[in-house]
C-alpha cells in the first residue's frame, strides 16, 4: 500500500493565510471593542447620571437612560458653587503652564542637542536622574520658597515651575527630536547670516510640532485635573481651581450628587475631545523623539 502525499499548491497556501490573517483581525478587533467597552462603562454612567434626579442616581439596577431627564443639574452646579471663576482660573493655569513648558524645555532641549561644552553631557545625566526623584518631595521645600516670597493662596506656585525648563521628560523629549534635525538646515542659515538663536526660533522649532504637541497635550492633562498643588498652596476659594472647587460639592452632611456629576462631565469632556483630536500628534511626536 502506497502512502500519498498531498501537494501543496500556492492557491492553497494564499487561502490559508488569508483565513489565518481574517482570523487574527477580527480576534484583535473583538479584544479592542471589548476593552474600549469596558473602560468607557464608567464614563458613560457619569454621563447618564448627570441627567438624573438625586433619587435615581444610586439606583440598582443603574438605569443608563435617565427618565426622567433632567438637565437642571448643569443649571444648579453654577447656582451651588462659583464654577465660572473655577473655570476661568483652570485655564489660566493650564494656559500658562502649556505655553511655559513648550518653550523652555524646547530650549533647553536644544541647547543639549546642539550645542557643545565640558560637562554638558554630565549636565543631561544630572537633568535625566531628576525624573528618579519622587515629585512630592519637592512640595515642603517650594512651600517654603513661595512663603518667603508671599505667593502662597495665589496662582504663580501653579505654573513659575513650568517656564524654567519645563521638566525633565520634556526636555529629554526635544532633545532626541531635535538631535535628528540634519545640522545643514542651521549651517546654511547661520551662513546666511542667521544667528544661534535665530536658526532655533525661525527653523528647527516650526519643523518641531510633534514633540510640542507631545509636551503640551500632556501639560494641559496634568494641570487640569491636578489637585495635590492647589490644595496646598490655595487657600481662598476665589482662587480654587476646577479639580479643587468639586469638593465643595462634597460635604460631610450632604452631597449634591446630580451636579457633582455634571461638574466631573464638564472636568472630563474637554480632556477626551483634547486627546480625540490630538492622538495622532502624541503618537507621531513620542515615535520620532525616540529615533536619532
Amino acid at each position: 500500500m502506497q502512502a500519498t502525499s498531498v501537494k501543496t499548491t500556492p492557491q492553497t497556501s494564499s487561502s490559508s493565510y488569508r483565513v489565518k490573517h481574517l482570523i487574527s483581525r477580527v480576534t484583535l478587533y473583538a479584544m479592542l471593542i471589548g476593552f474600549s467597552i469596558l473602560f468607557l462603562v464608567p464614563f458613560l454612567w457619569l454621563l447618564s447620571t448627570s441627567f438624573k434626579q438625586e433619587s435615581q442616581a444610586f439606583a440598582w439596577p443603574p438605569t443608563w437612560i435617565p427618565n426622567p431627564f433632567w438637565p437642571q443639574n448643569y443649571v444648579q452646579m453654577f447656582e451651588l458653587v462659583p464654577m465660572t471663576t473655577y473655570l476661568i482660573n483652570t485655564v489660566k493655569i493650564v494656559a500658562l503652564n502649556a505655553t511655559g513648558a513648550v518653550l523652555t524645555a524646547s530650549l533647553v532641549g536644544y541647547g543639549f542637542a546642539r550645542l557643545r561644552a565640558p560637562g554638558l553631557n554630565v549636565l543631561f545625566a544630572i537633568c535625566l536622574a531628576t525624573l528618579m526623584l519622587p515629585h512630592y518631595i519637592t512640595v515642603i521645600p517650594l512651600f517654603m520658597l513661595y512663603s518667603r516670597f508671599g505667593w502662597v493662596d495665589t496662582h504663580i506656585p501653579l505654573w513659575i515651575t513650568a517656564w524654567f525648563g519645563g521638566g525633565a521628560w520634556n526636555i529629554f523629549l526635544f532633545r532626541q527630536f531635535f538631535s535628528a534635525i540634519p545640522r545643514e538646515l542651521e549651517e546654511a542659515a547661520m551662513m546666511d547670516g542667521a544667528s544661534r538663536f535665530g536658526c532655533f526660533w525661525r527653523i528647527v522649532l516650526p519643523n518641531a510640532k510633534a514633540p510640542m504637541a507631545v509636551v503640551a497635550v500632556f501639560a494641559i492633562q496634568w494641570n487640569w485635573t491636578d489637585i495635590f498643588h492647589p490644595v496646598i498652596f490655595l487657600n481662598s476659594r476665589e482662587n480654587f481651581t476646577l479639580a479643587l472647587g468639586l469638593t465643595n460639592l462634597l460635604g460631610s452632611r450632604v452631597t449634591y450628587v446630580g451636579p457633582l456629576m455634571a461638574a466631573s462631565v464638564l472636568m472630563t469632556l474637554p480632556m477626551v475631545l483634547m486627546y480625540f483630536f490630538a492622538q495622532r500628534y502624541i503618537t507621531e511626536g513620542i515615535v520620532t523623539s525616540g529615533i536619532k
